[in-house]
């Protein structure tokens, strides 16, 4: 992520270098300001929500894992009771069930992480870059010199220049229509390992 916010910071930048354009002699004046692109991705009202989406798509695959793994519990228990009772020739058969059960839940976890992590960084990005619009908007509405990104080397600066919150006030007006078409949103922990033989 914060290679992201790394990049979207010099786009900032490089947005609000391209003007105002001065006359030749005037004196410009200096305006600078600074924004928080993660607190107003994670913070914000259409945030939250684009968010909220992928966590719901998070706790869905959640409730298979978990559903897999009970009927996996199941098996083993079944092979443990019964092992002596059935014959060869059952006991292979239930066994070869339980192996590929187990090696479905764990390609299933896998896609599941990957594809979960693919969402969720393409819902950062666009969220970023909706909000480097926005900032850009604030930079030449309000003549702004420079706007720096709050996380990068930034050590320290006075919160009257902190612009974060007329960003997301202007991000939750607007609605966040990318980040809509990308949820759902973060699996901010990793689904349950399979279960031990």
């Amino acid at each position: 992520m914060r290679k992201v916010v790394a990049f979207l910071g010099i786009l900032v930048l490089s947005s609000l270098y391209a003007g105002p354009r001065y006359s030749a002699g005037a004196e410009p004046s200096l305006k600078i300001g600074y924004v928080d692109l993660q607190k107003a991705a994670r913070e914000s009202k259409a945030g939250k929500e684009a968010f909220a989406l992928l966590k719901k798509d998070f706790d869905q695959k959640q409730a298979i894992i978990e559903k897999r793994q009970n009927e996996i519990q199941k098996l083993q228990g079944e092979l443990n009771q019964q092992g002596l009772l059935l014959t060869e020739e059952s006991k292979k058969d239930k066994e070869e069930v339980y192996v590929k059960k187990l090696k479905d839940l764990k390609r299933y976890i896998d896609d599941s992480n990957q594809e979960l992590q693919k969402k969720e960084k393409e819902l950062t990005q666009k969220i970023f870059l909706e909000l480097v619009k926005i900032i850009d908007k604030i930079g030449k509405e309000g003549q702004y010199t420079l706007i720096f990104e709050r996380q990068e080397g930034l050590l320290y600066a006075s919160q009257a220049i902190d612009v974060t919150d007329e960003v997301m006030k202007r991000y939750d007006q607007q609605g966040n229509q990318s980040a809509q078409s990308a949820a759902p949103a973060p699996a901010s922990s990793p689904p349950a390992s399979p279960p031990k033989k």
